[in-house]
């Protein structure tokens, strides 16, 4: 029997100072994240905020402010899971979002719901490189020398020892922080994507399965929703949203409905899209796979 399911919105107002949005509110979450993309789109409707917080978040973030670059930046994270054995408390949360407040808005009354548009790792458009690598490194060298840069833990699992070994000579980026990832993209053009998922700087070679997490068999009895189907790049499923499903990891579909989905072929997943509730229905992921050069793809 699944337990009920659990959304914690975590606002870090100030410096050490972190304000708690759980199932007590009602609260919508969607939640985007794409491989070659540098950051992650997030849009979160929060009702029945605190007068005080909701003004500080309206006064601090809008659209004006954004471009003349006066938003501060304010760390914003999402979790999600199931109540433990103790009523109302969670256990085994998990991260599915990590990144900085860019704008906020609201309906007008009675309802008076906040709007919260969020990014993954938007402070690299503001910071200035004035560093470089150290000449004649290896790929997977620099790769971990601009994850340390941004903050961030590199995921190099996906990358084949021959393209790892390989050798830039001279990869000197004078550059925002967040250039930096696609001009590393760029470098191995056609063969590798870079791209930030959260906490993680993922170089994935094309086709690669990243070996951060295990192979997921997604059917009926594993929290698969609705029938699966083919996309012009790949395929795509729904499944409830606390499903272990990650960027880069393998995923093998099953369907007892379509037969095109034997189960039997691994595909990479490149896209997530999580549409979350905690009063109302959608509790989804919405899951995009590609083919992986691990295993042929039949129909």
């Amino acid at each position: 029997m699944l337990r009920n399911r659990t959304i914690s919105v975590q606002i870090e107002i100030n410096p050490g100072e972190i304000l708690t949005y759980n199932q007590d509110y009602n609260i919508k979450v969607n939640v985007n994240k794409t491989a070659l993309a540098t950051y992650n789109e997030c849009n979160i409707e929060i009702s029945n905020l605190n007068r005080d917080v909701r003004n500080n978040l309206l006064s601090n973030f809008t659209l004006f402010q954004r471009r003349v670059g006066q938003t501060p930046f304010v760390p914003i994270r999402v979790f999600i899971g199931r109540e433990g054995q103790t009523p109302g408390k969670a256990d085994n949360l998990r991260q599915i979002f990590e990144g900085y407040i860019l704008t906020c808005d609201i309906s007008p009354p009675p309802e008076m719901i906040l709007t919260i548009n969020a990014g993954t790792a938007v402070i690299n458009k503001t910071k200035w490189n004035n560093k470089f690598a150290p000449k004649n490194s290896r790929v997977d060298a620099v790769a971990k020398w601009i994850a340390d840069l941004l903050g961030l833990t590199p995921d190099l699992t996906a990358l084949s020892p021959a393209i790892a070994a390989q050798t830039i000579p001279n990869f000197r980026w004078a550059a925002t922080y967040e250039a930096l990832i696609t001009s590393f993209m760029q470098l191995n053009r056609g063969t590798v994507a870079v791209y930030i998922d959260d906490n993680r700087l993922v170089v994935q070679e094309f086709g690669n399965i990243s070996k951060a997490h295990p192979v997921y068999e997604l059917n009926s009895t594993t929290s698969m929703i609705g029938v699966p189907s083919w996309t012009e790049w790949g395929a795509k499923a729904t499944a409830l949203a606390d499903t272990p499903l990650f960027m880069g990891q393998g995923i093998r579909i099953k369907s007892e409905v379509n037969p095109n989905f034997p189960g039997i072929n691994t595909m990479v997943i490149n896209k997530l899209g999580y549409e979350l509730t905690t009063r109302d229905n959608p509790w989804y992921v919405h899951v995009h796979a590609g083919p992986s050069s691990q295993v042929e793809i039949t129909q």
